[in-house]
């Protein structure tokens, strides 16, 4: 309870609201399910006075000549108001709502009716659904079809299709449904790059972000790796080849110009992407190498270009990495 009041505290201070401020609405957010205090309060005590609550015409909650109304509540609140009775003579007609719920949603009145002047206050209240996303594919040899959908949130959520490297992917427009302020959203697009895919759903008005990502591999695509040389050690070179656009099912391997094998070994993730895979090796003899890239699950191979490789004279800057090409 001491956190609920703090809560409505704190909210009144961000807003700059106060008590006093008739008719400016104090604004409310909370998750659907919990419980909420509405603030009210008054100058006078009203103990043998009478004290209202009426929410878009519909009554909350009534107090008067010292005791609770048991009547008075729509049947949408019935059960869940109640009111802190011991300190009613110092003025606090503030209540509490269990279970809120996305209904609840609206413009919140308070009314002391002392018999000379009628006072009032307002709150809007906002119970939020948070929108969790849920992603499935389809995928066929050249392109895949994701899907999102976000079930019963509210408010309504922004929902974007991401690539792995933050771009808005998304190609048509979600499919909107609304329900009694409840809303159901549909997101389909469609890729044709092998990544990982994530599925954001926004709710500015909750402070709230949720996401879901998807691997889609897609076996008409191919890996292009890229060789380069990193730094010359003592008498050799350390090379790196890199793969972006796979998944762990895959082994990469450097050969020479004879296309023998001089190192294999398992790939490790690259710490500059999620889905990028980088394999080094030590070179001692000078040579053309070249890095082959295998998926035995769907039989693909592709390999990088050739790049020379000095081991006793110095680097150039023209060392970078070059674009691949399959073998």
């Amino acid at each position: 309870m001491e956190l609920l009041v703090l809560v409505s505290l704190c909210l009144l201070t961000f807003t700059g609201k106060t008590f006093g401020d008739k008719l400016d609405q104090t604004p409310i957010i909370i998750k659907e399910d919990e419980s909420v205090i509405l603030p009210c309060s008054f100058s006078t005590s009203l103990t043998n006075y009478r004290f209202d609550w009426k929410k878009d015409g519909k009554d909350v909650f009534l107090y008067e000549n010292g005791r609770v109304n048991p009547s008075s509540p729509d049947e949408q609140f019935n059960g869940r108001v109640s009111h802190f009775p011991d300190e009613v003579k110092s003025g606090n007609a503030s209540i509490t709502i269990k279970q809120v719920k996305v209904s609840d949603s609206g413009t919140y009145t308070c009314l002391n009716l002392d018999g000379k002047e009628e006072e009032r206050q307002q709150i809007k209240l906002t119970v939020g659904a948070f929108a969790k996303p849920l992603v499935s594919s389809h995928i066929t040899a050249d392109w895949a079809l994701l899907r999102c959908e976000v079930l019963d949130a509210s408010p309504e959520p922004t929902v974007v299709w991401y690539d792995s490297d933050g771009n808005n992917v998304s190609d048509r427009k979600p499919e909107v449904r609304e329900t009694g302020g409840r809303y159901n959203i549909i997101l389909e697009t469609k890729v044709t790059k092998t990544d990982n895919y994530t599925c954001v759903a926004t709710q500015n008005e909750l402070n709230h972000q949720s996401n879901k990502t998807t691997s889609v591999n897609i076996k008409g695509t191919c890996p292009k790796p890229t060789i380069r040389i990193i730094e010359k050690l003592n008498n050799g070179t350390l090379v790196e080849c890199k793969v972006r656009g796979v998944f762990p099912a895959l082994k990469m391997e450097f050969q020479n110009r004879a296309n023998f094998t001089v190192s294999a070994g398992a790939p490790q993730p690259s710490p500059n992407g999620i889905n990028e895979y980088i394999l080094r090796h030590y070179v001692t003899k000078e040579d053309h190498y070249h890095c082959v890239v295998t998926q035995d699950n769907i039989c693909h191979q592709i390999s990088s270009e050739e790049n020379l490789v000095h081991v006793t004279s110095e680097l150039k800057d023209t060392t970078g990495d070059k674009q691949t090409g399959e073998s």
